[in-house]
């Protein structure tokens, strides 16, 4: 859309959400938008999970496969 000029750069009413410095953090394209974000409910949202520890495990691909037959 020819909208940015720059790689990774933020339009007003945008964000990014990143990792820096061991945590997860928000950079806001303006004030405007920072201002809006912080009152909305983020609850449930997947970039919350983000921010949380999460114990992983791997899945067992003998398992998965005897789902699917």
């Amino acid at each position: 859309m020819k909208q940015i000029n720059q790689p990774f750069e933020i339009l007003s009413g945008g964000y990014q959400i990143i990792f820096q410095n061991g945590q997860w953090t928000q950079v806001f394209g303006s004030a405007e938008k920072k201002e809006a974000f912080s009152k909305e409910d983020r609850r449930e949202h997947r970039s919350e999970a983000r921010g949380r520890e999460l114990e992983l495990e791997r899945a067992d691909p003998d398992e998965i496969k005897s789902l699917s037959t």
